[in-house]
């Protein structure tokens, strides 16, 4: 009897002070997240901006310009398993002439070097599954901030590192900081994003070509969505159905959309997987976005090349179905024409 009531007053104890503990522990963290991240905002500050410079490689020099924005990036979850972030330093370089594909960077800044190092987020390996070579494209810049002194904007200049060696040497001159001093650049950054997708949101009304001869017709409604695991990130989704089909208003392919307007002219890629049956089934349309007019050609894993296409834009933003009929059986995407 004696032994079960020490248990008893032992497990009252525990109770007791658990949560004040647990509580007492989450507010220590959460206070020197606080102080952690007024640091980080404070150290990042100088460096947030527009820049605009050149790279000079060995046969070619190149017009650029860079984006210095911070992001917030999960971390370990507070003891009681709520959700932690913290500020994370961003970049993104564009080729303006010329023209290339656009490049994001993770970035790590030593300010007591002033070392300034950014990472290639796409180029971490060799040869990606897609099995194209990117030996040869920026993977790492290794490079020294200067900060604003008189009569001299901040600066940056380095050397440009890919896989297989020496890329060239980049210098670059801050041209604006963000209108708002860098406390919401993030939401800037996005923001503009969000805007470049209005090209791509609506309908598109396409025709399919094989062999020179119009195939079939097919049309895709592109959308503008907030990401999963950043609500602040713009994404671009879409549906793919075929004018052909018996049932028009059931779509045959889930999209996924990524927009390049910085190339020349601008590049849309589209990721297509089934929307029903058959995960086997994948597709790739690769082409351009110009005048509302999205010109270019697509495979698939089943049927290879599926044909050369032309989409128009039809309307500014995807129609609602309200047909609320009820679902219908799964299909396969159609490997014939």
């Amino acid at each position: 009897m004696i032994k079960n009531l020490i248990t008893a007053i032992i497990l009252v104890f525990l109770t007791a002070c658990a949560p004040s503990g647990s509580k007492d522990n989450k507010q220590k963290v959460e206070a020197q997240d606080l102080e952690y991240r007024a640091k980080q905002m404070a150290l990042f500050k100088p460096l947030l901006g527009y820049y605009r410079g050149t790279i000079n490689t060995d046969s070619v020099q190149k017009t650029v310009s860079l984006e210095m924005f911070t992001v917030e990036e999960p971390a370990s979850p507070f003891p009681d398993g709520s959700e932690r972030y913290v500020l994370a330093l961003k970049a993104s370089l564009k080729f303006l002439s010329p023209v290339e594909e656009s490049v994001s960077f993770s970035v790590r800044y030593i300010p007591e070097t002033g070392d300034l190092i950014f990472i290639n987020e796409d180029k971490t390996q060799n040869i990606p599954s897609n099995g194209a070579d990117n030996t040869y494209d920026i993977h790492t810049m290794n490079t020294q901030f200067k900060s604003e002194r008189i009569g001299l904007p901040s600066q940056i200049a380095g050397e440009v590192k890919s896989l297989s060696g020496f890329y060239g040497i980049i210098n670059l001159d801050m041209a604006q900081r963000p209108s708002n001093g860098g406390s919401n650049d993030e939401e800037q950054y996005y923001e503009r994003q969000r805007q470049e997708f209005k090209a791509v949101e609506g309908e598109f009304r396409a025709k399919n070509f094989k062999n020179g001869k119009l195939a079939y017709k097919f049309h895709m409604k592109f959308q503008i969505v907030s990401d999963i695991e950043n609500p602040k990130k713009p994404v671009l989704i879409g549906q793919f159905y075929r004018d052909d089909d018996i049932d028009r208003e059931q779509p045959l392919l889930t999209l996924t959309a990524t927009y390049q307007p910085e190339l020349n002219p601008p590049k849309l890629t589209v990721v297509a997987k089934a929307a029903f049956a058959n995960p086997d089934y994948q597709a790739l349309f690769i082409g351009t976005l110009e005048n509302g007019f999205f010109r270019g050609q697509w495979q698939s894993t089943i049927n290879g090349y599926e044909g050369d296409f032309v989409a128009e834009k039809v309307s500014k933003s995807p129609k609602e179905n309200a047909d609320k009929s009820s679902p219908r059986p799964p299909r396969n995407p159609r490997r014939n024409n």
